[in-house]
């Protein structure tokens, strides 16, 4: 017997299911629901620890909101995986109101090979987060009213260290403080570029940040005095072990 099932996704109805939430709520903790190429118009509660992702990436595969509600959320306690979709036209307003893109509250999922763009909310545009880790995500063109374009990080969640940002792109986001980040967190070889609000990256307090590229932003570029940056290109510099201040000169 097989430990754990595996349920797909296909908009043609040749799968398990149509809807993705329909396949989440079949499952149990473990499972994995395998998601085909195609656009998802829905809201989606990720609120078990199961595996969500795609077959063919993200280019291909979008949970599209319709500018109503976030596209997914990831609840307390659900260490879930979601690998490999497009999350976009999220919209939230409202300042009870949190990330229009993904939610991430206090758990430990890991978040991967997803692109978050275009998603609007008060308190992290693209993501607001809790918990969970993130590894070779684009964060682009996401808007929030209040704090953190591009994300919000949130300690609320009590979580021994900062979380993870690894081999990801934040770009061209926008927000009144914040216009990358907002809030303490871990970057490892991510980008922050061309963020427009104040700061790169706001109330960034002991932030590590490793062998990434801040720069282009609106104001300072990194709103902290004791934050750890080694092996980085920031402009306007920032004190640290081999960081440099050069153009990157993005082609």
């Amino acid at each position: 017997t097989v430990p754990y099932a595996k349920y797909t996704v296909k908009t043609d109805g040749t799968g398990d299911y149509t809807v993705i939430q329909t396949a989440i709520n079949a499952t149990t903790d473990a499972d994995t629901v395998l998601v085909y190429a195609g656009t998802y118009t829905e809201n989606v509660s990720l609120n078990k620890s199961i595996i969500l992702m795609s077959s063919e990436g993200a280019d291909s595969t979008i949970i599209d909101a319709n500018n109503f509600g976030t596209v997914v959320t990831i609840t307390d306690g659900s260490d879930a995986t979601l690998d490999g979709f497009t999350l976009q036209n999220g919209y939230t307003s409202g300042s009870n109101t949190k990330s229009g893109g993904l939610i991430v509250l206090n758990n430990d999922a890991v978040i991967k090979n997803c692109i978050i763009k275009n998603n609007q909310g008060h308190q992290g545009g693209g993501i607001y987060t809790e918990g969970g880790s993130f590894y070779n995500c684009q964060i682009i063109g996401n808007t929030a009213a209040f704090t953190g374009g591009g994300v919000e990080v949130n300690q609320i969640g009590g979580n021994s260290e900062y979380q993870l940002f690894e081999n990801c792109l934040i770009a061209n986001n926008g927000s009144a403080l914040g216009a990358g980040f907002y809030g303490s967190c871990r970057l490892v070889n991510t980008t922050v570029v061309n963020n427009t609000g104040s700061y790169g990256m706001a109330n960034a307090g002991t932030s590590t940040i490793t062998n990434s590229i801040i720069y282009g932003n609106d104001g300072d570029e990194i709103g902290s005095f004791t934050a750890t940056v080694t092996n980085s290109l920031v402009e306007g510099s920032y004190t640290g072990t081999g960081n440099i201040d050069s153009n990157p000169l993005f082609v």
